[in-house]
């Protein structure tokens, strides 16, 4: 029988958050979907579980199920109040565990079939797409063939990379809900970003290192970088292509992809010789990144009276939709 070990999980009367510690989430999530819809769950309705919230925050889509699930038993009589929280010993966890211990025979333990999740996790940047990152990345990686295997499940999680990026705080928030299930094994890890969610795509692959986790797939889409991270200093006159210092590419994964372009890159004098920079925010630069493995340059694919911000956007954009593609295709085969 499920509990919850810290306290009630919900928003109050759709206003008020209340504890929503995050392996209680975790627990309500997973009655919910055990739940079938007749009955007021989740079941082949989600079709993959939504991960719990920050402690504190229930995400809408628990919380609005939780309400759907109460709103169902109040009109049955069974529940008093649809208020939208589940509480410690209350009524709506008691109906939950009450609806899965009815669908197990006496006396017999259920034993889940093991399913392997695949993890997609995009971070993207602002201004790049107006689209959400996920939904953006799963009608890319559909595919009927991976649909098809009954014992895998594609999560697709997406975060606005930002300079104060917490690399362990999201890889625990994905990673340890499966982690901590017998029923789920971890298969292929996949990361990528755009913009200034490249370099934070790095952060992440190293705090998954840090776990133990060794991500399959790293991809950069024209990620941002700037004068003192390059290898050495710009000599006019020639490709204005710097390269990226390896500290970069300081983390293990099967395969590392970065695609970029130099439109905008160019120097300036600096106090101890010449800099990179450019016309873009901050002078950031664009190139290779030093022990990466595959470098993508799309320079040549960019329209040629691109101002350096547009070249940067397009060039971003075609970078995810080539990297989405390669890790189609891995999905395909597996």
């Amino acid at each position: 029988m499920a509990e919850l070990s810290d306290g009630p999980v919900g928003i109050r009367w759709q206003k008020t958050q209340v504890l929503n510690s995050v392996r209680d989430q975790r627990t309500v999530i997973d009655l919910l979907a055990r739940i079938g819809k007749d009955e007021g769950g989740m079941a082949h309705l989600w079709e993959t579980q939504p991960l719990a919230g920050p402690a504190g925050v229930c995400p809408a889509q628990v919380a609005t199920a939780i309400r759907a699930f109460q709103t169902q038993w109040v009109a049955r009589g069974i529940l008093r109040l649809a208020d939208g929280v589940v509480d410690p010993g209350g009524a709506s966890l008691r109906q939950m565990n009450l609806l899965i211990e009815r669908r197990k025979p006496s006396g017999v333990i259920d034993e889940p079939a093991v399913k392997t999740q695949d993890v997609v996790i995009a971070l993207t940047a602002f201004g790049h797409r107006n689209v959400d990152g996920a939904a953006y990345a799963r009608r890319k990686l559909d595919s009927p063939q991976y649909k098809a295997k009954t014992n895998r499940e594609l999560i697709v999680v997406s975060e606005f990379g930002t300079s104060g990026f917490d690399g362990f705080n999201l890889a625990s928030r994905v990673f340890d809900p499966i982690g901590s299930n017998p029923a789920l094994k971890l298969g292929k890890v996949f990361l990528y970003g755009v913009s200034i969610g490249g370099r934070c795509a790095v952060f992440l692959a190293q705090a998954l290192n840090a776990r133990g986790i060794k991500p399959y797939y790293v991809g950069l889409s024209d990620a941002a970088f700037f004068d003192n991270e390059t290898v050495a200093p710009p000599v006019p006159g020639t490709s204005m292509k710097p390269l990226i210092k390896p500290f970069w590419s300081s983390f293990r994964s099967t395969l590392s992809v970065d695609a970029f372009q130099i439109r905008g890159n160019s120097w300036k004098p600096a106090s101890h010789g010449r800099m990179w920079w450019s016309e873009m925010l901050h002078g950031e630069i664009h190139g290779p990144v030093q022990g990466f493995a595959r470098h993508w340059d799309l320079t040549p694919y960019i329209s040629a009276s691109s101002h350096p911000n547009d070249a940067h956007v397009e060039a971003a954009r075609l970078g995810e939709d080539k990297i989405l593609f390669d890790i189609f295709q891995i999905l395909t085969a597996v």
